[in-house]
């Protein structure tokens, strides 16, 4: 499971998302409106 974190000074937001097959991650990051960046640091990935 991906968790993607936008947070911002004035608000925080956190969406769970199910990674399918073929999915990755400057994909989901761009389809949410987010960075790769974000995406690997709440998840511990490298």
């Amino acid at each position: 499971m991906i968790t993607i974190d936008e947070a911002s000074d004035a608000e925080v937001g956190v969406l769970h998302y199910v990674v399918q097959p073929g999915d990755v991650l400057s994909k989901i990051a761009s389809t949410f409106g987010t960075t790769v960046s974000k995406i690997q640091k709440v998840n511990k990935l490298s």
